[in-house]
């Protein structure tokens, strides 16, 4: 199957080479996308109908003829309008299937399904990283025995196995052999990987179809690799990743271009952009996860979006400090609500420190001063053969503050201003989690604040899994490599099971979040206490402070907007009817202190009637009346 972007005769080049795709010399199209819109299916049931009905009839009067003629010119624009519905409707964001299983000694962590190969094989990855996916080889458990094998639990690829596997080798330099992965965002691993081509499928909980089908799907297969721990010692990789896209359509080396998960998508105008919009959710929580491709789902999306510039292989973003703060009720007895964490100790961070925010990699990598300053109240024991701290489970202050809404507030800029930040907090309970085997020989609860400077190479410290558990992760890669990455709060717990899924256009370089509050969705996860004689300050968190100083978000003021005009309107159309019915009511009552009209044939005797004036009793008399000709006289009785 042909590449869905054609490669120009000179390409640029990136590792192999990156091809764009998409036309400057139309603005309609480029933003529309009419001109690529899917036309091939047609509302031919309605169309079908419409020709069936007995129009000819109808037409036999001259009033239905001239209601057809008034709408005659409108027809062509109905039936447009049509067509544009039904591709917007085959362009909404389609929701990636994940796994039922979770992964990882360091979490655990959700996982994303996919099919590779022909016949398929089926294998789960972790969701992020740019360009190709890494794949694990089933070389990869040849000197482990079976049993005794991580990687074999969420699925390997055997390219021999697959009649549609094409492996480039080594000759178009995107090959690693027995060097590091750091670049591609696995920090710790260092092995050897060939790049491959082959088919591949993804499950989706979306319409049109229940899965999505890729041809030479772009992957780093790893026959070979090993992570390193701090103290030397190494253990197997046990999970690959789902690259989510890159600033380029294609990743092309020699002559074949390599598909990539959310171009590809684009490309064959099954969604409205080159973006994706990734909340990763909680194992331990039951956070569940949320993956869409062309868009997001906007109740994962809370509070301040801060949006920024991406590089060619990550997403970089200004840390200004860490703070610890306690979202309603007091702090745990051991806590404080404090800022200046990140540069406490160290002079060398300045006012802000350049982190990279990371799907792939597990932990938050911070410098070792950052790590103490944050850990020093907190019942944890640092272990430097792993460069991460070990949770005390048996103290009285562990369960008090996991269990609490105590958090770790990272405040970075807004939209890379030098006046304005955001805050996005990471409650303890979520930096609860489990080291299994082979790191560990039994289960172990740790703190992820790692140290260990894996990524010094890669550009600079991260914010991986652990983080992301608690923010909203997405990007708009655009067509020209211009495109925003989008940073935002993540829900908890109480997150509505039914996604709001929105798409995102070609060329926004925004997002809208929900209107939902941060501290209500972990209502019930969470034990506020309310014991006044706690050590700690109550003083509520700098990051919460922070957030209300900012404003509300645009959805809130929009909401409000709307509800006071809508107040407004009825108040006045309410005030309105009621000065009409006092209106009416007096005009009433006062007819009928006037007249009271007795019925014909009450004479006087004299071929008159009577008509008597209420609460009269006195009879009075008028001047004669000509009545239409008649010469008789009305008189007014009492």
């Amino acid at each position: 199957m042909e590449s869905p972007a054609k490669r120009p005769a000179n390409p640029p080049k990136h590792q192999g080479s990156t091809t764009p795709l998409g036309s400057s010399n139309s603005y309609f199209m480029a933003n529309t996308k009419l001109a690529t819109m899917n036309l091939k299916q047609p509302p031919v049931n309605l169309l079908r109908l419409l020709l069936s009905f007995p129009f000819g009839f109808l037409l036999k009067f001259p009033s239905f003829k001239a209601v057809v003629m008034a709408f005659l010119p409108l027809i062509p624009l109905i039936i447009l309008t049509s067509f544009v519905q039904l591709s917007v409707a085959s362009q909404l964001p389609r929701g990636l299937s994940w796994s039922s299983k979770t992964y990882g000694p360091d979490g655990p962590w959700h996982a994303v399904t996919v099919q590779i190969g022909s016949p398929p094989q089926s294998i789960d990855l972790f969701p992020g990283g740019f360009w190709q996916s890494n794949i694990l080889s089933s070389s990869i458990c040849a000197s482990t025995p079976s049993q005794s094998c991580s990687a074999s639990l969420a699925g390997l690829y055997n390219s021999s196995a697959s009649t549609s596997s094409n492996d480039l080798g080594a000759s178009f330099g995107g090959s690693v052999n027995n060097g590091t992965f750091s670049d591609k965002g696995l920090l710790s691993l260092v092995g050897s990987a060939n790049i491959t081509f082959d088919a591949m499928s993804i499950a989706t909980e979306d319409p049109p179809s229940a899965s999505v089908q890729y041809s030479n799907f772009d992957m780093l297969v790893i026959s070979e690799g090993y992570e390193i721990l701090p103290n030397g010692t190494d253990y197997p990789i046990e999970v690959g990743n789902l690259a989510l896209g890159a600033p380029n359509l294609n990743q092309t080396w020699g002559d074949v271009n390599g598909t990539l998960v959310s171009s590809y998508l684009y490309t064959t105008d099954q969604v409205s952009s080159n973006s994706f919009g990734m909340h990763i959710g909680s194992t331990a929580l039951g956070i569940s996860p949320s993956l869409y491709i062309g868009g997001y789902d906007q109740t994962r999306v809370l509070g301040q979006v801060t949006v920024q510039d991406y590089n060619m292989h990550y997403f970089p973003i200004d840390l200004l400090d860490i703070g610890i703060g306690v979202a309603e009720g007091s702090p745990p007895s051991t806590l404080t609500t404090k800022s200046g964490l990140l540069a406490s100790g160290n002079s060398s961070i300045g006012v802000s420190m350049e982190v990279i925010v990371e799907p792939i990699s597990p932990f938050i990598y911070l410098p070792k001063s950052s790590c103490d300053a944050i850990t020093a109240n907190l019942p944890v024991t640092y272990r430097s053969d792993l460069g991460l701290y070990f949770w005390d489970t048996t103290s009285t202050a562990y369960h008090e503050i996991v269990s609490s809404p105590a958090f770790l507030s990272f405040t970075f800029r807004l939209n890379s201003s030098i006046t304005q930040n955001m805050t996005i907090n990471v409650p303890f309970s979520l930096l609860n989690l489990t080291l299994t085997s082979p790191l560990v020989s039994t289960p172990t609860q740790y703190f992820p604040c790692n140290s260990f400077d894996y990524g010094k190479s890669y550009g600079g410290y991260m914010l991986g899994k652990a983080f992301l558990q608690a923010a909203f992760l997405g990007v708009n890669w655009q067509l020209d490599g211009k495109g925003k990455w989008f940073l935002a709060q993540a829900p908890g717990p109480n997150t509505p099971s039914q996604a709001v899924a929105k798409a995102i256009g070609l060329n926004d370089a925004f997002i809208t979040p929900t209107t939902n509050e941060w501290v209500d969705t972990w209502k019930g996860a969470w034990t506020p206490i309310t014991d006044s004689t706690n050590s700690g300050s109550s003083t509520p968190s700098q990051s919460i402070a922070q957030n209300k100083k900012s404003g509300l978000s645009g959805g809130a003021i929009a909401g409000i907007a709307i509800g006071v005009v809508g107040a407004v309107s009825i108040a006045l159309a309410i005030g309105i009817w009621v000065w009409r019915k006092q209106k009416t009511d007096r005009v009433s009552s006062e007819k009928a202190q006037l007249v009271e009209y007795h019925e014909p044939g009450e004479m006087d005797g004299r071929g008159r009637e009577r008509l008597e004036l209420a609460g009269k009793e006195t009879p009075l008399t008028t001047e004669r009346a000509e009545l239409s000709g008649d010469t008789g006289q009305a008189e007014l009785q009492a």
